[in-house]
């Protein structure tokens, strides 16, 4: 059986992570686990453990594509609807079908990643795509200027 690692400080997780440049948690002094954003080091890179099947919300595990790491599992489809919608540093996770749409116009910006196995549909009258935003081979992007 293999041994899960446990970390004792943000610190050590963010050295075993080896993404801790930014800040992937909320307010992790306070208590709060949740990321801050898809961290594609930890979301679906985690194992089924036998017996836990929810996370600290209550949410069953897995969600999307796989497991997440951590005491949190993230939510695979960004909030990416509105008038007007700038979209940046999301991630549509492996196993995702996600709609985003926007009345007048949207950006689709930096450090956004569509995961091998997601699908994902951009509506809006005009769509731009910016440097930075990345289609994994496998990935189902649509996008609807209408």
């Amino acid at each position: 059986m293999t041994k899960i690692p446990e970390f004792t400080s943000l610190s050590i997780w963010c050295r075993f992570m080896q993404n801790c440049r930014v800040r992937p948690l909320i307010y992790p002094r306070e208590g709060d686990l949740h990321l801050a954003y898809p961290v594609p080091t930890v979301v679906n890179q985690g194992r089924d453990i036998d017996g836990l099947n929810d996370d600290i919300d209550g949410e069953v595990r897995p969600q999307g594509g796989g497991y997440d790491l951590g005491a949190d599992e993230y939510d695979s489809c960004p909030d990416c609807s509105g008038i007007e919608v700038t979209l940046d540093k999301a991630l549509f996770a492996n196993g995702t079908t996600c709609e985003c749409e926007a009345d007048i116009s949207m950006i689709i910006g930096t450090d956004v990643v569509v995961q091998t196995g997601a699908t994902v549909t951009f509506k809006a009258p005009i769509v731009r795509i910016i440097p930075g935003f990345h289609a994994e081979d496998g990935a189902i992007v649509h996008i609807k200027q209408q």
